[in-house]
């Protein structure tokens, strides 16, 4: 019926999702379309807010590229990294020195068990890496290190539901009053509250 005021619902928008790329260097950006092209997709979300707040974060614990291929090239080029290098957003893989084709490739995989709700490996992982790092005298890695496991175990803190086992669920609850109704619907993966509508 296209009623007037009803904006909510003449939206023609798609929900968004985040999805990591299938490129050489993969990437992390948010879409609006799932399509057969290789890349790994996560969603829907119900908010865009919380795909770039989700995006965000993912950079600051991960460092994967956030450059387009044209960017990207123009390093390439002229043998530098750009500043998200310098100021530890990016691993620089334009220009290689001090990462690994498998450090990008390992970033890319706690991005991938992050966005599953496998938050307790990457936390081994990066507690293996950072104990490596001290023993090596690299104390900067190491300190690096320890910030991105206070960060992770922060949004690990924000996702705690009371569960009793370890799960996926969806949970459906609805109220009626007066001939009026709403539902709720709560998404657990791996019993982390990760999203509702």
């Amino acid at each position: 019926h296209r009623p007037r005021y009803n904006v909510l619902l003449k939206d023609d928008k798609s929900y968004p999702y985040i999805k990591i790329t299938n490129e050489t260097w993969p990437r992390v950006i948010r879409v609006r379309k799932v399509l057969d092209d290789g890349g790994i997709y996560f969603g829907p979300f119900a908010k865009s807010s919380s795909v770039y707040a989700t995006i965000e974060l993912l950079n600051k614990l991960f460092a994967f590229r956030l450059c387009n291929d044209d960017m990207f090239r123009k390093h390439e080029r002229i043998g530098r990294q750009c500043m998200y290098y310098d100021i530890k957003r990016c691993l620089g893989p334009c220009v290689p020195h001090e990462h690994t084709r498998a450090d990008y490739d390992n970033a890319m995989l706690q991005v991938r068990q992050f966005l599953s709700g496998k938050t307790e490996l990457i936390l081994r992982d990066l507690k293996t890496k950072m104990v490596q790092a001290a023993e090596d005298l690299r104390f900067e890695q190491a300190a690096y290190v320890r910030d991105q496991i206070k960060s992770v175990e922060r949004v690990m803190e924000r996702q705690k539901v009371l569960n009793t086992a370890a799960t996926d669920q969806d949970v459906i609850a609805f109220a009626r009053d007066e001939g009026k109704a709403v539902v709720q619907v709560f998404y657990i993966r791996g019993g982390k509250l990760i999203g509702s509508e």
